[in-house]
C-alpha cells in the first residue's frame, strides 16, 4: 500500500513574499488522519549503517555560526592531552634522570 500520491498540494498556501508553504486547517486535519492510519513512526528506524549514522551526526553543522562545535573543541582538547602525555613519555625515554 503506497501513500506517495496522496500529498495534498492543492491544500497548501504559498505566502506572499516568502518561500514558505503553510497548511490550511483542512489539509492539516487530512494529514493527521493519514498519519494516524499509516502510523509512519512504527516503521521509522533512523540510520542503521555506519555511513548513515555519520551523515546524521553532521546534520546540524551547516547552520553553525562558527567552524567548530563544542564537541569538536572537546575532542581537540582530548587530543592535546594525549599528545602531552606522549611527549612526556618520550622525554623520559630520551633524558633519563
Amino acid at each position: 500500500m503506497s501513500f506517495v500520491n496522496e500529498w495534498p498540494v492543492a491544500d497548501l498556501i504559498v505566502l506572499p513574499n516568502r518561500r514558505q508553504l503553510r497548511w490550511t486547517p483542512e489539509a492539516r486535519e487530512k494529514q493527521a488522519k493519514r498519519c494516524r492510519r499509516t502510523q509512519p513512526w512504527k516503521r521509522s528506524t533512523g540510520p542503521t549503517s555506519a555511513e548513515g549514522k555519520k551523515r546524521v551526526a553532521e546534520n546540524g553543522r551547516h547552520n553553525q555560526r562558527k567552524p567548530g562545535s563544542i564537541r569538536d573543541c572537546r575532542a581537540s582538547v582530548a587530543d592535546i592531552g594525549g599528545m602531552v602525555e606522549q611527549l612526556t613519555d618520550l622525554r623520559r625515554l630520551l633524558m633519563p634522570q
